[in-house]
């Protein structure tokens, strides 16, 4: 039922328009849906597989880490539904030629030596298996490297020799006499170390992967990332020891396009720095992309050229391959690809009321013939919209803004080259009447280069603007909150270079907006490595910094630019709240509310819960100032409606008197609840018919107590700026200020008037 390979006539030349592959026997060539995150929809799946077809695809891999009953509740059988929906998509991946494997990750809290445990595991792949399914994977990645067990301890010698005799156990399960027959099964498996770095203490001396290698059946694919979980580059020198190791050869599980470790970053560029000639050191390569479905067209179809002009030994060029790629993906732009799908489990649910007969344990096929079966509607087909226009070009540009992991698109770089050499050409700054120090500006030299700067700057926001209203919604909404942040940064740096080429009114303001904020992040500190992370935009932030603000008024030459405190001396930097600071940025707030440090976890998994829900929520509003030794100096919290952030202080607070033993929650706590509770009762009462409440978004600010004025001031602005990038923008806001907070408003409220920065709409700020 399942196609495993298929051949094709050989081509001349890699050619995108015939994307077929020769197969060389047993390879595997296809998508892995293995990142952590929203799951891809039962539409995009489907969809996925028709794209597979016309790439020359052959695998998908069913492993979407977040999906409950695939990690974290692993022995739950799944349910009639459930049945239903995997069945359909077996099987509409055996119409696209395309082999379904699914994956299960039992190695969270299993305990390896009881029987029961590896029984239900086998259950729970039969139930696939009786939907047709012949392909199965196990893994054990991103979990403990011990046993959770004692009886596991008594029972084996290692964490390896485990996990391999669950593991040859199952595949002897769905395996006929004699033993050697495996039934048409495929079987792959995913080790504890499955790259170089993780090996310990080296590739060569990991008794781990020894003891995979040695016991694990032969007849098992085994997972291997390269030399790290995300490797620049992957030749066949560094796969050869690892086929060694392993005595097989590597599966790939390859991330290069994977984004689900930074949600702010997409990687649209094509498939890059993997050599050709690895293809024969591989069982086969399969790409775990983008979270986002709709932003893997470019990643997936560059791959599949790759993976053909590796088997007929031709060269591959990725900017070839992406000029390639990118002309067809004007086609997915184009069409009207709504942003909300069919609900599936609605579907499925309907249908199950029409005929209750559980799924049948047949193929694809037989089930199919019969005509009786219940069946899921097919994908949907979208049009064209001929009204939208873009051409190659342009998405080139979108392409190499958001390019690589490690790197920029060509374009993106020559205009960070060009802002650089702009932001080194400033005049010195000079003493004015009253001993007051007026602002650099830029050389007279430089003006002509700075117009046509100032022009591409310009060009990139409206063509920002354009891609968000593309007729695919699907992809204007994935990519929205990531080509924002870009917007954000070139509308800043646009009117920081207008008013340094002497427009005082922040230089082109029509073009790219009179109110357009400055940039979410304060950039005194020029910390390149933490610049790299944060991507293209972050190395323009850093052009930011170099640029005196187009929108503060002279300084007094004796008078410091910033607070003398301790710890501050490199200035600070304001980032949106993302995975890495969130355990800091909890303890902070545990000291803030005053439950101590002791009860910062139930915090943590409240920040958690917000940051990950973003398909729910707006991570944007929530944002951490961090000092020059990373020490949190301020946290705002919030998101788009009263309602949403009430069910989070509700979960912070039920999650903190559970840790006290059943103990009141903390009074701040209690206050918050009660005013944010206020607020979606008055927004729910002043809601029009077409849910006007939406409009309204809630904030909570906390900060430190020796928070400057001037730095509050920015904080706040951060925040404001924020607001205002919201899509469909923000009727009213509630600005909620913890009590350090709201003495370091007041301050700054002081700070504007004595600085005369109100200029009659400070309050209204």
């Amino acid at each position: 039922i399942l196609l495993l390979n298929r051949s094709m006539e050989p081509a001349a030349a890699v050619d995108p328009q015939e994307p077929s592959h020769e197969s060389r026997e047993g390879l595997v060539l296809g998508v892995v849906e293995g990142f952590y995150g929203k799951p891809w929809t039962f539409e995009q799946r489907k969809r996925l597989f028709a794209r597979e077809r016309e790439f020359g695809l052959t695998h998908f891999m069913y492993a979407p880490k977040d999906e409950v009953k695939h990690r974290r509740l692993w022995r739950e059988p799944h349910d009639e539904v459930e049945l239903l929906y995997l069945r359909e998509l077996v099987c509409s991946a055996a119409d696209c030629s395309v082999a379904f494997v699914y994956a299960i990750s039992p190695g969270l809290d299993m305990v390896y030596s009881c029987e029961r445990e590896t029984r239900l595991l086998v259950d729970k792949l039969r139930q696939v298996y009786d939907l047709g399914c012949r392909h199965f994977a196990l893994l054990f990645d991103d979990i403990n490297t011990s046993f959770t067990s004692c009886q596991d301890h008594s029972n084996f010698s290692s964490l390896a020799a485990a996990q391999v005799s669950v593991s040859n156990a199952v595949r002897a399960a769905f395996s006929s006499q004699p033993p050697d027959d495996d039934s048409g099964c495929t079987f792959m498996f995913c080790p504890t170390e499955y790259c170089t770095a993780r090996a310990f203490p080296s590739l060569q001396e990991s008794e781990y992967l020894h003891a995979v290698g040695a016991h694990l059946h032969p007849q098992f694919h085994v997972f291997w990332t390269g030399e790290s979980v995300i490797p620049e580059t992957m030749t066949a020198a560094q796969l050869r020891p690892v086929q060694r190791v392993l005595r097989r050869k590597p599966l790939i599980w390859d991330n290069i396009h994977a984004n689900d470790y930074d949600p702010r970053r997409v990687f649209l560029g094509p498939y890059c720095g993997r050599d050709p000639a690895i293809i024969h050191h591989v069982s086969g390569v399969l790409s775990n992309p983008n979270n986002q479905f709709e932003c893997n067209y470019v990643p997936l179809l560059s791959f599949s050229m790759w993976a053909r002009a590796a088997l007929r030994h031709q060269p591959y060029s990725p900017a070839q391959a992406q000029a390639a790629c990118v002309d067809r993906w004007r086609l997915q732009v184009s069409r009207n690809v709504p942003c909300e799908e069919r609900v599936v489990v609605q579907l499925a649910a309907e249908l199950a009321a029409n005929d209750p007969a559980p799924p049948a344990a047949a193929s694809c096929s037989s089930a199919d013939e019969g005509g009786g079966g219940m069946a899921l509607p097919p994908p949907a087909e979208y049009e064209l919209d001929p009204s939208f226009d873009i051409s190659a070009a342009e998405l080139a540009t979108i392409v190499a803004f958001n390019f690589m992991p490690n790197s920029s698109g060509p374009a993106a770089e020559r205009l960070l080259a060009d802002c650089h050499a702009l932001a080194d050409r400033l005049s010195a700054p000079r003493l004015g009447a009253a001993g007051q120090q007026q602002q650099p500006r830029l050389h007279p030299e430089a003006e002509p280069e700075g117009r046509r700067v100032l022009a591409e700057l310009h060009a990139l926001v409206a063509l920002i603007d354009k891609m968000a209203d593309c007729p695919n919604r699907q992809l204007a909404f994935e990519l929205f909150p990531i080509i924002s942040e870009t917007r954000m940064t070139m509308t800043a740096l646009g009117r920081r270079l207008g008013w340094l080429l002497g427009d005082e009114q922040g230089g082109g303001a029509a073009a790219v907006g009179d109110d357009a904020p400055p940039p979410p992040a304060v950039m005194e500190r020029q910390d390149a490595q933490l610049q790299n992370r944060r991507g293209i935009n972050g190395h323009f932030n850093r052009v930011l910094a170099a640029m005196p603000p187009a929108d503060t008024p002279p300084v007094a030459a004796s008078q410091p630019t910033a607070a003398a405190a301790p710890g501050w001396s490199g200035g600070v930097m304001i980032l949106p709240l993302v995975a890495r600071y969130v355990q800091r940025a909890a303890h902070f707030l545990a000291r803030c509310i005053e439950v101590g440090d002791e009860a910062a976890e139930a915090v943590t998994e409240a920040l958690e819960t917000l940051l990950h829900g973003c398909s729910e929520l707006c991570p944007v509003l929530c944002y951490v100032m961090l000092d020059s030794q990373d020490h949190v100096l301020a946290v705002s919290v919030g998101c788009p409606g009263p309602a949403r952030l009430l069910r989070l202080l509700q979960q912070a607070s039920g999650a903190i008197s559970a840790h006290g033993g059943g103990q009141p929650p903390c009074p701040y706590l209690e206050a918050l609840v009660e005013v944010v509770g206020g607020q979606q009762q008055r927004a729910a009462a002043t809601a029009g018919e077409d849910g006007q409440q939406q409009q309204t978004s809630s904030i909570v600010v906390f900060a430190s107590h020796a928070l400057p004025p001037k730095l509050f001031e920015n904080f706040v602005h951060c925040i404001s700026a924020a607001i205002k990038a919201l899509p469909g923008g923000v009727a009213r806001s509630h600005l909620l200020f913890e009590r350090r907070a709201h003495t370091a408003f007041l301050a700054s409220l002081q700070y504007r008037t004595e600085e005369g920065l109100d200029g009659g709409g400070g309050g209204g700020r």
